[in-house]
């Protein structure tokens, strides 16, 4: 009755398996650091996890951080009391904010927004700075709106 009984469950796990498609491997580039298509004073570097990147853009001129970016299908938790903050919308993209608090705007405050990849290997990008006003939050929108996957 065992035998009859393992044969069973064997041959319904077969059944469910056969259904079951694994999808083929994606194509496309390979997946790295995202990237500003004809911006030319900003350099994107960064660190491959074991399924995910870490990268920092730098302005090249003056050597000051301008923004951090996860790229993964896992993104880093919130920072602890982070809340929405507003929306942006630059070069036909809406940006939704979160930001920690802080206090007023004359404090540092870490902003981070998600936008995804188009990219079945790594989906999410997010991007995260510290400013302190919202004229810093307008002028770096439409770089971080600039973002494509890299390649």
């Amino acid at each position: 009755m065992r035998h009859i009984v393992a044969i069973f469950f064997f041959l319904c796990s077969a059944a469910a398996l056969a259904q079951h498609r694994i999808p083929d491997p994606p194509s496309g580039p390979t997946p790295a650091c995202p990237i500003l298509p004809g911006v030319t004073n900003v350099q994107i570097t960064g660190d491959a996890g074991p399924d995910f990147w870490t990268c920092t853009a730098t302005h090249l001129s003056s050597g000051k951080k301008l923004f951090d970016v996860y790229v993964g299908n896992h993104p880093p938790r919130f920072t602890p009391g982070s809340r929405y903050g507003g929306s942006t919308f630059a070069r036909g993209r809406a940006l939704v904010w979160f930001v920690t608090p802080t206090g007023g705007w004359d404090k540092p405050r870490v902003w981070q927004t998600f936008l995804p990849t188009g990219d079945e290997r790594l989906s999410i990008m997010v991007v995260s700075f510290t400013k302190t006003g919202p004229a810093e939050l307008d002028r770096i929108t439409p770089l971080i709106a600039h973002l494509r996957v890299g390649h």
